[in-house]
């Protein structure tokens, strides 16, 4: 933060040397990426989660400081912006989200369990992720049971070919534990 401080106060002389420094070493001012967790509220029960079960509490910020933040990323002209979670996609204002992304031209990608609604599909075709990682963590018996949600591993896999179809940049997300260590040949046979 002082860095960008002095930036703004109108020190120039030291901003210029430090812009050289950053120059030198191949480093950025702006980030690569920004990880943003939009939503905490989830539908699955993941053993490894760090939010409390049960939270629905948002971190989308209302209407205007949404756009605020936003406004400020894309003036920064980061490289992407990350929308993770809990569940992003059980975001309620989720497609407006995606709207005012398009708007300002912010690259994006995602972290999910889910697979979207119809109509979060459509709002993702019109504005595609860049990148797309869906939680994938043992055969189906053992996924199931450990995102605690039936049909979660039927909606992994249709996440998967959605995405798939949409950006052509995807990845299966497996959170490796001592539960789902001896799955691993079984899951990478998939």
């Amino acid at each position: 933060m002082g860095t960008h401080h002095r930036m703004y106060t109108g020190d120039a002389g030291r901003f210029q040397q430090e812009q050289h420094h950053f120059d030198l070493h191949g480093f950025t001012r702006n980030p690569f990426l920004v990880q943003w967790m939009v939503w905490s509220g989830c539908s699955l029960a993941c053993p490894h989660c760090l939010l409390p079960r049960g939270s629905s509490e948002s971190f989308a910020f209302d209407g205007a400081r949404r756009g605020a933040f936003l406004d400020s990323l894309a003036s920064r002209n980061i490289g992407e912006l990350l929308l993770t979670g809990g569940e992003p996609l059980e975001f309620p204002h989720f497609t407006r989200l995606l709207g005012e992304l398009a708007e300002r031209n912010i690259p994006w990608s995602i972290n999910t369990a889910a697979l979207p609604s119809p109509a979060v599909q459509s709002a993702i075709k019109a504005y595609p992720p860049r990148f797309a990682a869906i939680s994938l963590d043992g055969p189906e018996h053992y996924h199931d049971h450990f995102r605690g949600k039936p049909g979660a591993y039927r909606d992994a896999m249709e996440s998967i070919g959605f995405f798939a179809c949409v950006t052509g940049h995807v990845a299966a997300g497996t959170t490796v534990t001592p539960m789902n260590l001896g799955h691993l040949d079984e899951l990478f046979g998939v």
